[in-house]
């Protein structure tokens, strides 16, 4: 089996349908993602969480209706 990426207590991931990119959160605060082609990077701007027991950045989910070819200015909801 070949690893594809690894993360840090990842939490919950979306799939963008346009671009077919993969979301992961991590509890401590950071959303991942992976390109259909490989590559791999981390979302900037995403808000402070309170982590620590129970606490963290949970689920991720694109907005409805807004599928494209392009990742740029979507609607995300962060629990």
């Amino acid at each position: 089996m070949e690893e594809l990426a690894s993360f840090e207590e990842p939490w919950a991931l979306a799939f963008d349908q346009g671009t077919g990119t993969l979301f992961v959160t991590e509890r401590k605060g950071a959303i991942r993602f992976r390109e259909p082609g490989g590559r791999i990077g981390t979302v900037t701007g995403v808000p402070k969480v309170d982590y620590g027991g129970q606490g963290g950045l949970g689920d991720f989910a694109f907005a409805p209706g807004q599928t494209s070819s392009v990742i740029d200015r979507r609607i995300v909801y962060l629990s």
